[in-house]
């Protein structure tokens, strides 16, 4: 159900190749990580482990802009749960090494594949006071139940919202005019030269958060055309599923976008060889700046009295997946409050001068390898 698209507030990323690490959805939590995280092609792979507050976040970013004084280029892969952390950075250099830094705990469980070759383990939580966690045991045993028991609530109401989402895509599959759809989106992707090979990347730019929905606006930066899809009844993900069969066919590369709630269903399409996006906006959303995007009124496609016969079906199940969405975001919420109760507890327990170490060591180690 994709009228709920005017509920993702737009994030502005850190560098032009900022992603989310994963997503929250009906399946649980989702990692992006083996779209990005690769030991056969990198020079070195960092995994961090350590708990909430300890610095981890901080030590990839304070790397990132050392890669970036050396030239490299910076993918930035932020927590889904939480924006403003970083779960990853691939660091590409100028002289071809690629150096990887991810953090490496739940739920992005990671450990090293090629262990001392290629990737190490930093633990930041060396530098943390055992005996003042131990001290606060009772309280971290408590908050981290909470935590999960909250992710766990969400992930129930995703599968919820999931299951209207697929019977409301049966109700409109029935009022799409098929034919008529596959054939403009031929003819738009017409003008695009064949390539050599399909090949499909999964990028998430949208996410469910502690904080709230949330969309970046990475491909929009990278565009040289942009074709924005008018999301009439939640019916564009149709065309959207119909430029990514005329990619296949025609052998390009893209990047798909899926709901963070139903990742079988396509947000955002992005061709990076050609720089074309293709996007959903919310059908009140289509009345500007029609000389500088190029607009695909989704009514075209629509059967308007099979539409008229289901549109109160439609509907109905349309509010119903609204307080679903809602009641998700409310348990991904209460999560990020115990989540940050356990930041504030780890960080009283932290030796900071000791990750600044750790940290300013890696961060000049990073800067000379890809310079």
């Amino acid at each position: 159900m994709n009228q709920m698209l005017h509920r993702y507030v737009p994030l502005s990323g850190s560098y032009p190749h900022t992603y989310f690490a994963g997503a929250n959805t009906a399946d649980g939590f989702v990692s992006a990580y083996p779209h990005f995280i690769r030991e056969d092609i990198s020079h070195r792979v960092f995994i961090i482990k350590g708990g909430s507050g300890t610095g981890k976040s901080s030590l990839m970013k304070t790397c990132a802009r050392a890669a970036e004084d050396a030239g490299a280029r910076i993918t930035l892969l932020l927590c889904s749960s939480d924006p403003s952390s970083a779960d990853a950075v691939i660091l590409q250099g100028k002289n071809g090494r690629r150096i990887v830094l991810l953090d490496g705990t739940a739920p992005h469980m990671t450990d090293p594949e090629l262990p001392g070759a290629v990737s190490e383990i930093i633990d930041v939580g060396q530098y943390w006071d055992a005996d003042v966690l131990a001290a606060h045991r009772e309280e971290i045993a408590l908050a981290r139940r909470e935590k999960q028991n909250a992710y766990s609530r969400a992930y129930r109401y995703l599968a919820a919202y999931r299951q209207i989402g697929d019977a409301v895509g049966a109700l409109l599959s029935e009022c799409i005019l098929h034919d008529k759809l596959h054939a403009a989106a031929s003819r738009i992707m017409a003008g695009v030269p064949a390539g050599q090979r399909f090949r499909e990347e999964i990028r998430y730019t949208h996410a469910l958060s502690m904080h709230g929905a949330y969309r970046l606006n990475t491909f929009a930066m990278g565009a040289k055309q942009t074709h924005s899809v008018i999301d009439a009844y939640g019916t564009g993900e149709f065309f959207l599923e119909a430029v990514r069969d005329q990619a296949m066919m025609r052998r390009l590369s893209v990047y798909t976008s899926p709901s963070p709630a139903c990742p079988h269903r396509i947000r955002e399409l992005y061709l990076p060889e050609q720089g074309i996006r293709f996007h959903l906006v919310p059908d009140r959303d289509a009345i500007q700046e029609k000389a500088q995007i190029h607009y695909i009124n989704m009514h075209r496609f629509i059967d308007r009295a099979r539409m008229a016969d289901r549109r109160a079906r439609i509907r109905f199940a349309g509010k119903c997946g609204e307080m679903l969405f809602d009641g998700a975001l409310q348990a991904l919420h209460h999560a990020g409050e115990q989540h940050f109760a356990l930041e504030e507890m780890y960080k009283s327990a932290m030796d900071f001068d000791g990750v600044q170490r750790q940290t300013q060591k890696l961060s000049e180690y990073v800067r000379k390898a890809l310079q």
